[in-house]
């Protein structure tokens, strides 16, 4: 596959650059790679929350959370020397363990700080 709109007709064999921060730079400009800071920020903003909410919790709780986080981490740090936001397959895996992992931060309005209900607790 070639990127006519952004290489050419001649499109090089690296189509990219091996980091994230720098092909998002050169793709999206100044303004993307802000927004994309932002977002990374806003993640793991969460993750942090999340992390410690889940500290006295649950263990398998506590554990998604402490998995998610350093999945992110290890996304991010690796990113600076690879294109791994251009991977569909690293991609799908990190959303689905972040979904994971923040959906109750995302669905409580305490923030993840107390556990959602199960489905026994839900039926008394």
């Amino acid at each position: 596959m070639k990127r006519a709109d952004l290489w050419g007709a001649d499109a090089p064999k690296h189509r990219h650059f091996h980091s994230n921060f720098m092909t998002v730079w050169v793709e999206d400009g100044l303004l993307g790679l802000i927004a994309f800071g932002f977002w990374l920020v806003a993640l793991a903003r969460m993750l942090i929350a999340r992390v410690a909410a889940t500290r006295d919790g649950p263990p398998r709780e506590a554990a998604l959370a402490m998995g998610a986080a350093t999945a992110f981490l290890a996304w991010n740090l690796n990113g600076l020397v690879e294109f791994n936001f251009g991977d569909a397959e690293v991609m799908m895996l990190l959303y689905l363990v972040l979904g994971l992992a923040l959906a109750p931060h995302v669905a409580t309005p305490t923030g993840g700080r107390e556990p959602l209900p199960t489905a026994r607790e839900d039926a008394s």
